[in-house]
């Protein structure tokens, strides 16, 4: 028995409560129980993957990337949760900007675990033409500073073809240091690099990275959700933000309906991309990490060394392994991992697939995946945390 059902059962009344909370707490202790606190974004998958795992019971709750990394890291809770990954700096020795930080992450053994990749979509409403917003390397500037708020952009300031309506931009709070999602949108872009951005436009950079925004944003909070909800509330002709696809795919109809766009994304091909492709019948994710380019990693992070972590690779290797966990994230909107990229974090990578499902009932390869970020980097010379993104 789960335990959002073992609660539902002690509330149902007082008759035979002894006997009912007796059987809870036999069940209680039959099912360990794994936190995962974190990314927002991330959580709902996470959810939906803990409704078919049946040997452990996956309690999430949100607060943000940032934080359920930190917590991963202090031990605070199972596994940490972040729709992006994890900020290393090897030749500063730090992690998350610190030196603590980067010293606890070897010394308490974090491995982080990419589950999926989803796609940053932006969307945007604009009344007065049928003509769509296409973002390419010559404008992409231009949104992010009306992203910052402290001076006034319009769409005509994107593209010619488009009305002089003001941009309405609706930022998240924190900015990119306290939300996944905000720093997907600042630094995965394929239009221009994280070095050439903080480079050329270190003045755009640093308000979007740390939410120190002018008058001429909106704010909302971390979640998609939220974010979505404050922008259609408004319903403002001009406005625009920025969300992960798989949240648009699970809410495109209500989207659509409330007059708002999705925005093309011009490509080093120089044709314009959607996030993904649009049929009558359905909304396939496709294009993102194939030419839309636009994505993030979905990471957990837990420590080796921390007591409890039987239950919390067990988890881990049913995410890793289980055929069912490939169609749950496709349904719910997100990128299953390739094998090439699943084999990027194991420390030792196999030969090709076939050998990698020969293996994976034998505690060896179980003892070859469960390594450090650390051991991983120093094995293979490789300065990522997480799967491989290519």
């Amino acid at each position: 028995m789960r335990l959002r059902y073992k609660i539902l059962c002690a509330s149902l009344g007082v008759v035979g409560v002894v006997g009912v909370i007796a059987a809870i707490s036999i069940d209680y202790k039959q099912i360990p129980i794994v936190y995962a606190n974190g990314s927002s974004s991330v959580l709902p998958l996470i959810q939906a993957l803990s409704e078919k795992h049946h040997k452990q019971d996956i309690i999430s709750n949100a607060g943000g990337s940032s934080l359920g990394i930190i917590e991963a890291v202090e031990q605070r809770t199972n596994i940490g949760v972040s729709s992006r990954s994890p900020n290393i700096d090897f030749e500063q020795q730090s992690v998350e900007k610190s030196h603590v930080v980067y010293d606890k992450w070897k010394q308490n053994q974090l491995k982080t675990y990419t589950i999926a990749w989803d796609g940053i979509g932006i969307i945007y409403k604009l009344n007065k033409t049928n003509h769509e917003l296409v973002l390419t390397k010559d404008n992409i500037i231009k949104l992010f500073k009306a992203f910052t708020g402290n001076e006034q952009v319009s769409y005509y300031d994107l593209d010619p073809q488009l009305p002089k309506t003001p941009i309405l931009a609706y930022s998240r709070t924190g900015g990119a240091n306290a939300s996944g999602t905000a720093e997907a949108f600042l630094t995965s872009n394929p239009l221009i690099s994280k070095k050439e951005f903080k480079k050329k436009y270190h003045d755009i950079y640093k308000v979007i990275e740390a939410g120190t925004y002018g008058k001429l944003i909106r704010s909302t909070e971390e979640s998609n959700t939220q974010a979505w909800t404050n922008i259609s509330k408004d319903n403002v002709d001009g406005s625009i933000t920025y969300l992960s696809t798989g949240f648009i795919l699970k809410n495109y109809d209500q989207i659509i309906a409330k007059g708002y766009k999705i925005a093309y994304l011009q490509n080093k091909d120089l044709k314009n991309y959607l996030p993904f492709e649009i049929n009558e019948n359905k909304q396939e994710i496709v294009n993102v990490a194939k030419t839309y380019g636009w994505y993030r990693p979905f990471n957990l992070v837990f420590s080796l060394n921390m007591q409890g972590i039987k239950n919390t690779k067990e988890f881990v290797w049913w995410l890793l392994t289980n055929k069912k966990v490939e169609k749950i994230i496709q349904e719910s909107g997100f990128i299953p991992l390739t094998f090439e990229q699943k084999n990027s974090m194991f420390l030792k990578p196999y030969k090709d697939e076939q050998s990698f499902q020969e293996a994976i009932n034998n505690q060896s390869a179980k003892n070859n995946f469960f390594v450090s970020d650390f051991e991983l980097i120093e094995s293979n010379r490789i300065n990522i945390l997480g799967a491989k993104s290519a």
